[in-house]
């Protein structure tokens, strides 16, 4: 599975089955080929690089389900959420109080949400 591909660098990272992650180059991917996060892939690897084992030969077995992003009026009512809980956040470090754990888990919930929806 890719974990994440830089197009701009060439670079990437994809998981094994067997674990453990491997660097790969934008020249073992086939012309034309994306890779994005997510997408399963089938790779041979190749240990003759000094930084390591690669991959290569790498072929796209499937892409993942676009994910449905959500309407405006849903980002609306989101992000107001949104900056309500950063408002008392922001409350609370004024007065020296850092966020329990429950508050700091709603607001990272919060956050990438409205950070998945953005770069959906």
């Amino acid at each position: 599975m890719v974990r994440w591909f830089d197009p701009n660098r060439g670079l990437g990272l994809l998981g094994r089955d067997s674990g453990g992650d491997l660097l790969v180059h934008a020249s073992a991917v086939a012309r034309g080929t994306v890779l994005v996060k997510g997408a399963r892939v089938e790779f041979d690897v190749e240990d003759h690089d000094p930084r390591g084992p690669m991959a290569v030969g790498v072929t796209v077995l499937e892409y993942p389900a676009p994910r449905a992003r959500k309407t405006p009026h849903e980002m609306v009512t989101l992000i107001e959420d949104l900056i309500r809980v950063l408002d008392r956040t922001s409350a609370g470090y004024r007065h020296h109080r850092r966020p329990t754990p429950a508050e700091a888990g709603v607001l990272a919930t919060v956050l990438r949400a409205v950070a998945d929806d953005l770069e959906g």
